[in-house]
């Protein structure tokens, strides 16, 4: 018994991550329903400083995007 036509393909998928990767906007999690529509859920960005990153090292915070 077959499942029928797909309702997306994985490129569907990496184009809509493509899309929020490219804005900067971190994504959690993507959720596709049985009508093949995609949800993204966004998560807070992330800290960018670590234990290492302190005025006292004479480091600055780095930035992903520029």
């Amino acid at each position: 018994m077959s499942r029928g036509p797909l309702k997306f393909k994985e490129t569907d998928v990496r184009r809509f991550l493509r899309a929020f990767t490219k804005e900067g906007l971190p994504v959690a999690e993507v959720m596709v329903d049985s009508d093949g529509n995609l949800t993204a859920v966004i998560s807070e960005p992330a800290d960018e400083t670590n234990e290492w990153d302190d005025e006292e090292n004479g480091k600055t915070r780095a930035s992903l995007h520029q």
